[in-house]
């Protein structure tokens, strides 16, 4: 059970950041280039984690357990700066955007459910 939620927050995460990537390179037009890459290159690390924890997820008994567990706290960090970022702007700007802030928590998430079914099952790294 957890497993398959681990894999449907994972698939759901990544479909995301490859929304988040699409529309700032082909539809934020105001961007500046650099915010531009740096949210690109977020996104596909997002997807990145995604697909490695979907593949241990599916295939438990492979390796790479270090570097799922590295991806995984790397998203709870990563989600937790997103969401407090977030909530900055709306406060500065009076501008909240929801979904945001819904996407960054689910990134959190995900790495916390990734880190607590890898120790769960007993595959922490040595």
């Amino acid at each position: 059970m957890v497993r398959m939620l681990t894999v449907a927050l994972s698939a759901t995460t990544s479909l995301a950041a490859a929304f988040v990537a699409v529309h700032s390179l082909f539809l934020d037009a105001d961007g500046r280039p650099g915010w531009v890459a740096v949210k690109v290159l977020q996104s596909l690390a997002v997807m990145a984690v995604g697909a490695l924890t979907i593949r241990r997820c599916l295939r438990p008994e492979g390796g790479g357990a270090a570097l799922v567990l590295l991806g995984a706290i790397w998203l709870q960090v990563s989600g937790g700066a997103g969401f407090a970022w977030t909530l900055h702007l709306g406060e500065v700007t009076g501008d909240f955007e929801a979904w945001a802030l819904a996407l960054t928590a689910a990134i959190a998430g995900q790495g916390a459910l990734v880190t607590w079914s890898l120790w769960r099952a007993g595959s922490r790294p040595a």
